[in-house]
């Protein structure tokens, strides 16, 4: 038993040890109220088949947000899936954004080798993207939930890790009162000390 136990846990190691990791990358991590915040969804570390990096064929995920704070624009998927030269066989994406989360899914009709040639050699590269407008002040994170990844043969990947990514959003954009230039303020110099010169002049 004990054993048995050993061996479950070195498993169990080793697939966390290998798995494939998905992060949120953000444009910056401090925001002002009408900034626009970036969030691009990154996979690496990707699992291998004995040797080889696995290709992906599809993927899923929620992004969870605050909506007090930020607002779902638009989202745009990576060009490592749609490789498929027949617009018909490329991909299918999916969009579907609710109070607070959005769901991408993507599924690639590409060949093997398409998706091959479009991933071989890369670390890491950009599943999708997504734009929020800020709208709201306060600390909060964009989180990653039910994940999944596919690969080119439709078995699923054995073990993802998802990391979200903090934020903070400041007082909306100031806007300061200009303030005159050093050229404006040279010229009423100048032209008070000409006139001073002629109240002079006439004095005498």
């Amino acid at each position: 038993m004990k054993k048995l136990t050993m061996l479950l846990t070195a498993f169990l190691f080793s697939l966390s040890a290998n798995a494939t990791l998905i992060t949120v990358e953000l444009n910056n991590t401090d925001y002002n109220v009408g900034d626009v915040l970036s969030a691009n969804i990154v996979i690496s570390e990707i699992e291998l088949d004995y040797t080889f990096q696995k290709i992906v064929g599809d993927f899923e995920f929620n992004l969870t947000f605050d909506n007090t704070i930020i607002e779902f624009v638009s989202a745009a998927f990576g060009d490592k899936l749609d490789v498929d030269p027949d617009p018909f066989w490329a991909s299918d994406q999916s969009i579907i954004s609710s109070l607070g989360r959005v769901f991408l899914s993507e599924i690639s009709y590409a060949l093997d080798s398409d998706l091959f040639f479009a991933q071989d050699g890369l670390t890491s590269f950009v599943l999708a993207s997504i734009d929020f407008n800020v709208i709201g002040t306060g600390a909060s994170f964009v989180n990653l939930s039910e994940v999944a990844i596919g690969d080119a043969y439709g078995d699923d990947f054995l073990a993802v890790n998802a990391i979200g990514q903090t934020y903070s959003v400041k007082n909306g954009n100031s806007v300061g009162v200009p303030e005159p230039s050093t050229v404006f303020l040279m010229l009423i110099a100048m032209g008070f000390f000409v006139i001073r010169q002629k109240c002079v002049k006439s004095s005498h």
